[in-house]
């Protein structure tokens, strides 16, 4: 049940009792730490490079693509490699297909103890789907606020899916309250990214960056309307009414009716204007950086080599930008200097901003029954670390679909460094595993900062449950029909990549063997191989 009380939000009011010295402050600010990550992941990739020859295993099969799974679940061998190795790139066995024989290879995902779910939580969490009581309102309620202005393809990929899956691995990974409130917001947070900002922002022609920010400041207002101040959010809710009738976009005014009405829950539930402003600060960087992002995506496939590339991305500035920029004015386009691995830093900061972290990060603070406002600044870099990884996880699950043309993290780092397709993906894995211990070390230094026990006790909880909602989207990402695509086929070296989301080295075996069932049942991927 919801708690509906605001006199249950723990507020924090002021960093400077609780904060030791302003050095132990300044430690907490880590400048370029995007660079600097990327930088040791590379290093560490380049001292030991993958072996894309030799395999630990000697006693490997080579088999037909349609008995991948049959061969994996009776060889033992594989089960005793993934479990005992250390390399998170396995070659499992072969595959022959097209005439070709491929190197099948196993490359996991696995977090910590201390970032994993609940013993309880069983390795398939569509259990969770099944027997969930509300899932059928989640489907209504979704349904009934967009199944008019869906297309049949979006209605069956996001309304019969999205909102209870999000529901679903929220449960037991990283919310005490608010669930189904914070699997809708998700469920429109994903249904505004991909119809508006990708399709219609990025091309700045019905719709314009100023426009979409408007879903920004709804959230602002929502603290003003739980007061009885109304008249700014009519003005608001007609201007979008207005831009939907010029614009004809149809989901302009439900998507905005809707995000309104999630604003007034958590307001409602104890969020005060400080919060309000925060989230609308969140959005407006992820609404931004989102267009960039697909405008950038589009220059790189556009452009014959990336050298000529990394002087003419255009960047509409803000307070959010590379740092070299950080002096740049508003509403100017302007272009990036990006020479080597800043590239790679830009897209980071990007894919940080839209990956959804920054925002579930607050609705976060209110499931946790706590208003971290005042040290919002003290926690923001540890929370961006945390946004690395299912930044990374995305790109990783969504490599078969881009290695057929389309601009990725990993790919990337290959073309620059002119490597293989196995070998930036080691260094995707590498850097993963860098932010996830990066991120505990600046949780460690952030709790040694904070001079009350309690304030102490309270962020060490918060800082927990962020572990799990970042694990909780690598497990979305592993599971969800949006990206049952697990499988990438390297042609130029004659590699199948397998990728898996694991709860530990010893769950490795398993979350294969999950990533091949959905192989198995994948039309598009099983066409793509033969």
């Amino acid at each position: 049940m919801h708690r509906s009380y605001k006199s249950t939000i723990k507020t924090i009011t002021t960093i400077s009792p609780y904060v030791n010295s302003a050095k132990e402050r300044n430690q907490c600010r880590h400048k370029s730490v995007l660079a600097d990550l990327l930088s040791t992941a590379h290093e560490q990739c380049v001292k030991n490079p993958i072996d894309q020859t030799e395999s630990p295993s000697k006693h490997l099969q080579s088999v037909l693509a349609n008995d991948i799974i049959t061969t994996v679940e009776q060889n033992e061998g594989i089960k005793d490699l993934l479990t005992n190795s250390p390399m998170q790139i396995q070659k499992i066995g072969e595959a022959k297909f097209n005439k070709n024989v491929y190197s099948l290879i196993s490359t996991s995902i696995v977090y910590p103890d201390s970032w994993c779910p609940p013993p309880s939580f069983t390795r398939s969490p569509y259990h969770i789907l099944s027997n969930k009581q509300s899932e059928h309102e989640i489907k209504d309620w979704y349904i009934s606020a967009f199944g008019k202005f869906l297309s049949p393809p979006t209605k069956q990929r996001l309304w019969q899916l999205e909102p209870a899956e999000w529901s679903a691995f929220l449960v037991p990974y990283a919310a005490n309250n608010y669930v189904d409130l914070m699997g809708k917001f998700l469920s429109i947070f994903a249904l505004i990214d991909d119809q508006l900002v990708e399709v219609e922002a990025s091309e700045q022609k019905r719709i314009t960056l100023e426009h979409l920010f408007m879903f920004a400041e709804t959230w602002k207002l929502a603290f003003q309307r739980q007061s009885g101040q109304q008249m700014n959010s009519k003005s608001l809710a007609r201007k979008i009414h207005d831009l939907a009738l010029k614009t004809n976009i149809s989901l302009l005014e439900p998507c905005f009716q809707v995000w309104s009405s999630i604003a007034d829950n958590y307001v409602r539930f104890g969020a005060d204007e400080t919060w309000c402003n925060r989230m609308c600060n969140a959005i407006k960087e992820w609404i931004e950086l989102g267009i960039r992002e697909v405008i950038g995506k589009k220059c790189i496939k556009q452009s014959s080599s990336l050298t000529e590339l990394r002087t003419q991305i255009p960047v509409i500035l803000t307070s959010y930008d590379h740092p070299s920029l950080r002096q740049g004015t508003k509403e100017k386009i302007m272009t990036v200097d990006m020479s080597g691995m800043s590239l790679l830093e830009v897209l980071l900061r990007q894919r940080i901003a839209t990956i959804g972290i920054p925002m579930m990060s607050l609705l976060l603070e209110q499931s946790c029954g706590l208003n971290l406002s005042s040290i919002d600044l003290l926690l923001r870099p540890a929370i961006n670390i945390a946004a690395i990884m299912p930044s990374l996880v995305n790109e990783l699950v969504g490599m078969g679909r881009d290695l057929r043309g389309e601009p990725n993290f990993s790919l990337i780092y290959r073309q620059m460094f002119n490597c293989s397709l196995q070998q930036s993906i080691y260094f995707t894995l590498t850097l993963h595993d860098l932010a996830m211990k990066t991120f505990d070390q600046n949780v460690e230094k952030i709790l040694q900062s904070l001079k009350s026990p309690s304030l102490q006790h309270y962020v060490s909880i918060y800082m927990q449950y962020l572990r799990l909602l970042v694990r909780g989207f690598a497990q979305w990402h592993h599971y969800s029909d949006r990206f049952k695509n697990l499988i990438a086929v390297d042609e130029t070296h004659k590699q199948i990549l397998i990728f898996s989301i694991a709860d530990s080295q010893k769950q490795r075996y398993d979350a294969l063997q999950d990533a091949l069932i959905q192989y198995q049942s994948h039309k598009v991927i099983r066409e793509s191989l033969y």
